[in-house]
């Protein structure tokens, strides 16, 4: 059964440590790589998307926008932090992917 670029994401923001993925780094990780293997167009314009409400960032890449974005909204109080940026990235990623010709 072929499943779309879309319901693969789903899947994963949903189960992502079925994947693997447990930390931010992780998530970012993985992402870079689903778009890559998508040649690129899966996140097009994600780092404008993440810039557009402030204007500052335009330089910088999404992982690291999304990094500061996510690090200043959940504080560092384990144990289950990186459970919670795990999950507030892939909300981030779901909320950009809405908001665009992609969702």
């Amino acid at each position: 059964m072929n499943t779309t670029p879309f319901e693969r994401f789903a899947n994963v923001a949903n189960r992502p440590g079925l994947y693997g993925i447990r930390t931010l780094d992780q998530a970012t990780s993985f992402m870079l790589g689903f778009d890559a293997a998508l040649g690129g167009t899966f996140l097009r314009g994600f780092s404008d998307w993440l810039t557009r409400p402030s204007g500052h960032g335009r330089n910088l890449v999404w992982p690291l926008l999304v990094t500061r974005r996510i690090l200043s909204e959940i504080p560092n109080d384990p144990p289950v932090v990186e459970d919670e940026r795990v999950v507030a990235f892939f909300v981030l990623v779901a909320e950009f992917l809405d908001s665009t010709e992609h969702g």
